[in-house]
C-alpha cells in the first residue's frame, strides 16, 4: 500500500481460500486495502468469458444497462476501454496491461474526454516488485489476487 499513492487503492481479487473470503478480506483492510467485491451480487462485472459468449462487448454492455446502473468491464485493449466508457461502465478494469499500455489508454480517455466519467483498475501481472509502476500510471484502483491467494501458512504444532 504504501508503493502506490494516496488517491489509488489497492483492491483484493475474489480469489481467496474457500470459506475464508471475508476474512482474507477484512486482513487486506487492516493491512491498508480496500474490500471489492466479496459477493457476486455486489457490481456485476462482465468478464472476457460472458464478452466471447455473446460476442459482442456493445450488446453485453446494453443487456447489463438495462437491468444495473452500476457495473464493471474487464477490458484487454484500449479501443474496447473507450467502448466501455462511451456506454457508461462505473469501473473499466485493464486486464494484463503494461503500465506503458494504462498511460496510453488514459490519454485516449482523456482526449476524448471520457476519463472522468469513469473508474480505471488495472489487474493482472501486479505483484509487489511492480506495483509502484502501475501507481504512477494513474489508475484508480489495483488489484491484486497474490494479497490473498499465496499466502503462506505458519508451520506451527503443540505437542503434549
Amino acid at each position: 500500500v504504501r508503493k502506490i499513492p494516496k488517491k489509488t487503492k489497492l483492491y483484493a481479487t475474489r480469489k481467496t481460500a474457500p470459506g475464508l473470503r471475508y476474512f482474507d478480506k477484512e486482513a487486506v483492510k487492516i493491512g491498508g486495502g480496500e474490500k471489492h467485491r466479496l459477493r457476486l451480487d455486489e457490481m456485476v462485472m462482465i468478464k472476457d468469458n460472458h464478452i466471447a459468449a455473446e460476442q459482442s462487448l456493445l450488446s453485453l454492455i446494453d443487456k447489463t444497462k438495462k437491468k444495473y446502473k452500476k457495473f464493471e468491464v474487464e477490458v484487454e485493449n484500449t479501443n474496447d476501454a473507450v467502448l466501455a466508457a462511451q456506454k457508461g461502465a462505473t469501473i473499466i478494469m485493464l486486464d494484463n496491461f503494461s503500465p506503458v499500455q494504462i498511460i496510453k489508454t488514459i490519454k485516449v480517455l482523456k482526449n476524448k474526454k471520457l476519463r472522468s466519467n469513469v473508474l480505471l483498475e488495472a489487474s493482472g501481472g501486479i505483484n509487489s516488485k511492480n506495483i509502484s509502476k502501475y501507481g504512477k500510471t494513474g489508475v484508480d484502483i489495483i488489484s491484486i489476487g497474490s494479497i490473498t491467494n499465496s499466502v503462506k501458512g505458519i508451520d506451527f504444532s503443540l505437542e503434549i
